[in-house]
């Protein structure tokens, strides 16, 4: 038996894309066409364990 769905662990996961403007935060003014392929920091999942 599971948890019921409101109580089920929520996955978002990131694609190197989705992580540029966090980049960005820790390098002000690097703009996407300075960075290797236009994308941020590595992929990411962030996970909510609670609704």
């Amino acid at each position: 038996m599971s948890d019921p769905q409101v109580t089920r662990p929520k996955i978002t996961y990131q694609k190197h894309g989705d992580t540029l403007a966090e980049m960005q935060h820790f390098f002000p003014g690097v703009r996407a066409e300075q960075v290797p392929g236009c994308e941020g920091f590595a992929a990411a999942e962030v996970i909510t364990l609670t609704a």
